[in-house]
């Protein structure tokens, strides 16, 4: 038996960072619904695309060991649908931009009347309240105004990008453990709540001793110069094949690498 056998979860996430989320739930277990428009998800054509089949890999991976269905939230009948479900249900997790659930009439406020005890999970570029929270994003943008762009590459180069879309998938594992706090919460208190997790925020929590840096020493320092510094990348050794070995080894740690 899998941990999370027996929980019903009602998934409207697209792209990402909520897909991701509720991947994991169902990879544990839960029975995940995914709920799609008429015209599926934007991620049904990013590729790679399989050639026999036509669909998506990338699809494939965010939404494995899920069931599906189409249903347009837009409409009365098919939002009475979506109410009957939430009804029994244990979990809502969405990642529209803020506003857009309320305007349909699926957000927190309206489905908890339904049902007090369900887990509301919302995944967002930059959080349910503030100033910037209506805005679309993605990763890049999360990256960059998290500040983590400014920790990678060297220290004459421009920013660089993380290659993963690290803001998505890190949002989308803190998404999932929020709901199992949450959930752990109502096992003790019988109160469903609502998750709520930015990207823009979890960036912000990878920075790791940058944060703490700067106060510390007083004035700014550039994070490449600060974090790069210490790490250097050998070249060991030339093999036969004509590839290159490369050895990363922290300067701090060489002594005790070499005894």
């Amino acid at each position: 038996m899998k941990a999370l056998e027996g929980l019903k979860v009602l998934d409207l996430t697209s792209a990402l960072n909520g897909p991701f989320c509720t991947t994991m739930l169902a990879d544990h277990g839960a029975e995940v619904i995914k709920f799609e428009p008429p015209a599926g998800e934007q991620c049904r054509t990013w590729g790679p695309i399989d050639e026999k089949s036509g669909e998506s890999g990338f699809y494939a991976f965010l939404n494995r060991n899920k069931k599906g269905c189409t249903l347009n939230l837009k409409n009365e009948k098919a939002r009475e649908m979506f109410y009957e479900l939430v009804k029994d249900a244990d979990a809502v997790v969405e990642n529209y931009r803020p506003g857009v659930t309320k305007k349909l009439g699926v957000d927190y406020e309206t489905l908890k009347k339904i049902n007090p005890r369900i887990i509301y999970a919302s995944g967002s570029g930059f959080g349910q309240y503030g100033p910037i929270s209506h805005r679309a994003c993605y990763d890049v943008v999360a990256q960059s105004m998290g500040g983590i762009v400014n920790l990678t590459g060297f220290k004459d180069t421009p920013p660089v990008k993380v290659g993963p879309s690290i803001a998505d998938h890190v949002a989308g594992i803190y998404l999932c453990v929020g709901f199992l706090l949450a959930l752990y919460h109502r096992e003790k208190t019988g109160e469903g709540q609502q998750v709520d997790v930015s990207m823009m925020d979890t960036i912000f929590t990878l920075l790791e001793n940058s944060i703490v840096k700067q106060p510390c020493r007083g004035s700014f320092h550039s994070g490449r110069e600060i974090l790069i510094r210490p790490l250097r990348l050998l070249t060991f050794m030339r093999l036969q094949t004509a590839t290159w070995l490369w050895v990363s080894v922290m300067t701090g740690c060489f002594r005790s690498f070499v005894m």
